[in-house]
């Protein structure tokens, strides 16, 4: 089966087995672990239930938490009552009777009702004078009904009528209008007048709105005494609060749903991919790898450029990285100084180098272009001055072009310099980002030749491509711009994973945040600028499809607060929702962690990544995409000059 097709099916199955089995999981993790509460933790309700006895509606024990006492022993009844009753009476309620749950307390082993008796509490509602006793239970199961023409409504309805009950049993659960209007029809076509109404299973989640709602029946003159079965003790689930007719759970679900199809199953789907496409190089060899290579088409000339500004801290180390090269063939470097005002030119001079020493900044894309124009070579190899290149850099770029005709340009491998000084966490969370985007996503792009960003830190392409296409100062990323127009050529652009730079990241928030305006917002102009091509590059849809998840992520994590203050037990909430948040965090690690063995403080750190940096990314996206639609754009400071984009 072709790799891509079998990610793509084990992916899905893993998003819909997940979705759907993890609530779960979760929701039972929850209850067993800190889901049990009494009423006392629920004010609403204990609130309303003070309120209608206070009104005349009988409390009763429904026992301590919902179990049949047809299985316990007498001792544990005993013990159960005994609790309930505590409790009770430090809530403020007195009960007037014991009614069990699922079967009538007449139907309780004699040895169970003597124990239930000795600790003072009736087994029985108070007798009431009516001709003939008649009970019946109606609308169990209705709590999902949402139509009176569903033929359960006339079937009970039929029902009561023949059956004319004198003690009516419901389950607060079931209680709708359905119910209400099947109960206050028979009421009102009865000629009883002491009708009793049982309420069972009223416990910690039942709101309080039913309480009063239920209550009412009382002030019906059919009514002779209107009794509430309370479990005292019950699992919380939270409450199901509603915003102009919409259940807030459902809105939680929602939340859950958006996480899996946004973010896990693109995840899942990349890193599966990935390792796929492994297994099916290992069992088809491609025929032109690097190892396969024992010749060269044409003696090679490589010419290194690099453009500099204001690089007097990093351009000696630049330098000294290229000449340390195992390149076996002549190769020339090509130093562009950018009209810097610092020292840049004069430690440069003192290097074997071609230095273009140009006094005015002309910009990235134009510095790079005069020192095409000047260098010998027929590979033209492009770094950064804030980077330095692995030893086999130049050798590995190379002899990836010389192996595929049909590529036009190769991108390598860049890295974060290791973290040190201030912010180093910062620092450690670009490491993980660049390692995960290159690993991932870049070696996927490669695999089809797809490649959409030839790094400035290093890559390299020939000469007779920078015939064609020129580095452009219309967009603020000139080589995203520049590899895009390679591909839109027709031709091949390809990563060499053994090719490496490591770069400087930013150590400040600001530093980091002015670099990424500058990359996004530039994103988004590539997308303009190339469209229609854009909208049929599957990697450039991906890509854009990213800055609206950001924004309907900024949205949702704007809004939740809003939803989670709906609930009554805002902190019982909290609690709950510990495990649905880390499930996603410990998912990403799950998928991640293989990229980072044996690099303990990065396996550490992606924790925090996780949680920190991944919302970081996601405002600034999202504040990124707002500014472009709104065309507000942005003012981006790129070398000595600032660039308004939109």
């Amino acid at each position: 089966m072709n790799a891509k097709i079998l990610a793509i099916v084990l992916a899905a199955s893993l998003t819909v087995t997940l979705g759907f089995a993890l609530p779960l999981a979760i929701n039972h993790f929850n209850d067993t672990t800190f889901g049990s509460i009494t009423i006392l933790n629920e004010p609403e309700l204990l609130r309303a239930l003070k309120d209608v006895q206070s009104r005349g509606v009988c409390i009763c024990i429904h026992g301590w938490r919902h179990q049949d006492f047809s299985y316990v022993t007498p001792t544990q009844a005993r013990e159960d009552v005994e609790k309930a009753l505590r409790l009770f009476h430090e809530a403020g309620l007195v009960p007037v009777a014991f009614l069990s749950p699922y079967v009538l307390t007449s139907d309780l082993p004699p040895s169970v009702i003597a124990a239930i008796e000795s600790t003072g509490i009736a087994t029985s509602l108070p007798s009431l004078n009516v001709s003939e006793y008649r009970l019946g239970s109606y609308g169990w199961g209705w709590r999902d009904m949402k139509s009176f023409s569903d033929p359960r409504f006339e079937e009970e309805y039929n029902r009561i009528k023949d059956e004319q009950p004198t003690t009516i049993v419901l389950h607060v659960q079931d209680w709708n209008p359905f119910l209400n209007r099947l109960v206050y029809d028979y009421l009102e076509q009865s000629n009883e007048s002491s009708i009793t109404v049982r309420v069972d299973d009223i416990e910690v989640n039942t709101p309080a709105e039913k309480i009063y709602d239920l209550a009412a029946l009382l002030d019906h003159a059919s009514v002779g005494l209107l009794a509430y079965g309370v479990i005292p003790l019950g699992t919380w689930t939270g409450g199901n609060p509603a915003i102009l007719g919409v259940s807030v759970n459902s809105v939680m679900e929602f939340y859950w749903l958006f996480y899996f199809v946004t973010a896990f199953f693109p995840l899942s789907f990349s890193v599966l991919w990935r390792f796929t496409s492994e297994i099916d190089k290992k069992n088809n060899p491609d025929e032109d790898h690097l190892s396969h290579i024992s010749y060269r088409k044409a003696t090679p000339c490589a010419s290194i450029i690099v453009p500099a500004y204001n690089e007097e801290r990093n351009i000696a180390k630049c330098i000294e990285a290229i000449q340390k090269q195992d390149f076996d063939y002549e190769m020339e470097i090509i130093v562009v100084n950018d009209g810097s005002t610092d020292r840049t030119a004069e430690i440069a001079s003192k290097y074997p180098v071609k230095l273009i020493d140009l006094k005015a900044n002309i910009g990235k894309a134009n510095a790079l272009n005069t020192a095409i124009k000047s260098a010998n070579g027929n590979i033209l190899v492009f770094s950064d001055s804030d980077s330095q290149m692995s030893r086999n850099a130049v050798s590995s770029l190379v002899r990836r072009l010389e192996e595929r005709e049909d590529v036009g340009a190769v991108a390598g491998n860049v890295f974060i310099n290791k973290a040190d000084g201030k912010n180093r966490l910062l620092t450690y969370f670009q490491m993980i980002e660049y390692r995960l985007e290159q690993e991932i996503i870049r070696c996927l792009q490669s695999a089809s030749g797809n490649v959409l960003v030839c790094p400035g830190p290093l890559f390299a392409t020939r000469r007779e491509v920078t015939k064609e296409i020129m580095f452009s100062d219309k967009s603020v990323i000139e080589d995203s711009d520049f590899t895009i127009q390679v591909l839109k050529k027709g031709m091949k652009v390809v990563r060499e994973p053994q090719a490496r730079a490591y770069t400087n990241a930013p150590h400040s928030i600001r530093s980091w945040f002015n670099q990424r305006q500058r990359w996004w917002h530039g994103s988004l102009q590539l997308w303009k600028m190339h469209n229609p091509w854009t909208k049929r590059n599957p990697w450039m849809i991906l890509n854009y499809s990213g800055f609206m998840t950001s924004t309907f992520s900024l949205v949702l994590m704007l809004l939740l607060p809003f939803f989670l203050s709906t609930y009554s037990n805002l902190a019982m909430i909290l609690l709950r929702s510990v495990a649905y948040v880390v499930t996603p965090i410990v998912l990403f690690i799950l998928f991640t962690a293989f990229f980072f063995k044996g690099e303990k403080k990065l396996l550490a750190m992606l924790l925090p990544y996780s949680i920190v940096y991944c919302t970081m990314k996601a405002i600034v996206a999202a504040h990124i995409y707002i500014c472009h639609l709104s065309r507000r754009g942005a003012r981006i400071r790129f070398g000595p000059r600032t660039i308004t984009v939109k």
